[in-house]
């Protein structure tokens, strides 16, 4: 099978999908969940951002042995942590809620199609397999998948309040790192904001390279595993019947694609979880190795260190996104594809059924 693709096809899918739901007659409950979800996000944002004004004020106290500023730091940052746990305490609530009433009305939408021209679906189309499947595993993916994805912790919407809060605090610093250069000084502005973005392009395009794969190989599993069900059924009913027919090779072979495919699936997720990993590691090192010459040479103090580590950390975190949700992104898109199908097969039994109805009106008025 061919590679899955974000491409033109894919955003033209995507909006036929998430479209009816939002415009339906449960539009305004579910924009008003979306709302308390975005304001949920840009708190915790906001705690996050408390929490790197806390490392520079919390340690500059420390190494000046501040009492009255170590108490207050504390005292800062035990409000932010209550925001903090606020904020994901509702956007596990509110995300959950918006998802379950969004696939309860997909459900709805889907089921009534399906049960419409199912008895005609694979004579028009005989490569939908299992659209019994994709009305139950899949419907209850894609809300709960696009949610995640754009308003979930450190997803897109997280991502991007994160970049410009932390942009901010990083550019603001910039002018720290200067370069003497023939007896001129040369800063360049957002040095590590630059730094940053350069990183997380590098290891986005290696990460996209390693993981091409992917989306094919977890379309490919959801056939495999409901073609294995499908037959399992099959058998149930025989025997029940009492006509039991049962081909151990048949059933082998159906089970060793799921096999082989899953070890593919885990063999790719592997390599991609190494290379994340030593991504993260080399990312958090060269926060501080950026700021600790400075240090040493006692241009800002240890708070501004630890405020510099932690404010490169979320930007180049920002900037790598699509590393950190590519497995997620590539079963999205697979389950996008597949309800895709089912939809463009449901349209195709109703333009047929129009067209038998246009004819026999043509029929009756000709006569």
């Amino acid at each position: 099978m061919h590679h899955l693709k974000f491409n033109k096809l894919f955003f033209r899918d995507t909006w036929q999908l998430l479209k009816p739901y939002w415009t339906s007659n449960e539009k305004k409950s579910a924009w008003s969940l979306l709302f308390l979800n975005i304001a949920c996000v840009v708190g915790e944002v906001r705690a996050n951002v408390g929490f790197n004004h806390f490392h520079k004020i919390f340690y500059d106290a420390l190494q000046n042995f501040d009492k009255n500023g170590i108490i207050a730091a504390l005292e800062y940052v035990l409000m932010m942590s209550i925001l903090l746990a606020l904020t994901t305490s509702g956007m596990i609530y509110f995300n959950g809620l918006l998802s379950i009433r969004w696939r309860r009305w997909l459900t709805h939408h889907y089921l009534h199609q399906w049960l419409e021209n199912r008895s005609r679906m694979h004579v028009l189309n005989p490569h939908i397999d299992n659209p019994d499947q994709r009305v139950s595993e899949d419907l209850d993916k894609f809300p709960a998948m696009t949610l995640s994805l754009f308003l979930g912790r450190n997803q897109l919407l997280h991502s991007i309040l994160m970049l410009f809060s932390f942009s901010y605090i990083l550019w603001g610093i910039s002018h720290y790192f200067s370069f003497h250069v023939h007896h001129a000084v040369w800063t360049i502005p957002g040095l590590l904001i630059w730094i940053a973005l350069i990183y997380a392009i590098v290891g986005t395009r290696m990460m996209t390279w390693i993981g091409k794969k992917l989306a094919a190989l977890d379309y490919q599993q959801q056939h495999y595993n409901a073609d294995f069900r499908f037959n399992l059924i099959q058998l149930r009913e025989e025997k029940e019947n009492d006509q039991p027919k049962l081909d151990n090779e048949k059933f082998s072979n159906l089970f060793s694609l799921v096999f082989n495919n899953y070890v593919s699936i885990v063999s790719l997720k592997t390599r991609l979880a190494l290379f994340n990993k030593i991504y993260g590691v080399l990312s958090y090192i060269i926060g501080f190795a950026v700021s600790m010459p400075l240090y040493l040479a006692k241009a800002f103090a240890l708070g501004t260190v630890t405020q510099i580590s932690s404010a490169y950390n979320s930007v180049s975190a920002a900037f790598s996104i699509l590393m950190d949700s590519f497995n997620d992104l590539a079963e999205w898109r697979a389950v996008i594809h597949r309800l895709a199908e089912l939809s463009r097969s449901m349209e195709e039994v109703g333009e047929t059924d129009a067209k038998k109805l246009e004819c026999c009106a043509y029929r009756r008025n000709a006569s």
